[in-house]
């Protein structure tokens, strides 16, 4: 004989419950996190949507986040500064001129300007290539740029 079940219109479904988080408890997790969400979500064994929902509510806990992603910032220039001076690993000089060299033209993209001025929007540079066939719609010039 079977079995009758009293309500069967909740089987395969999972209950949601309510997680309050706590402030002191988020700040905590926060510590030595890295200021990686999912790194605090799993601290708190909560989702990294809860997270990211509590502590965008709160100031303070933004900046503390902040905070702590700015210590690990500084540790990795540390370790980069460290790989330059003493160890002069052609990777990290390479890096460092094109991020923070740029001033002195080191980049790792090509800049296109004009007179100092960067070309606004609406402009189309059309580069030479090979052979292509030309559209009858399009105009030839010699202006340099």
């Amino acid at each position: 004989m079977r079995k009758k079940y009293a309500n069967m219109s909740n089987i395969g479904q999972t209950k949601k419950t309510k997680i309050r988080l706590q402030k002191k408890k988020v700040k905590e997790a926060i510590e030595n996190s890295g200021g990686i969400i999912s790194t605090i979500a799993n601290k708190l064994g909560v989702s990294w949507h809860t997270v990211k929902r509590y502590i965008d509510k709160n100031p303070d806990l933004i900046e503390l986040l902040d905070a702590e992603l700015e210590k690990v910032k500084d540790s990795a220039e540390g370790t980069l500064f460290e790989e330059i001076i003493t160890h002069k690993k052609s990777w990290a000089i390479k890096f460092f001129l094109a991020y923070k060299a740029k001033d002195r033209g080191y980049s790792t993209k090509t800049d296109i300007t004009s007179n100092g001025q960067t070309i606004g929007q609406g402009v189309v540079i059309i580069l030479p290539d090979n052979h292509r066939q030309r559209n009858e719609n399009e105009i030839e010039t010699d202006t340099e740029i």
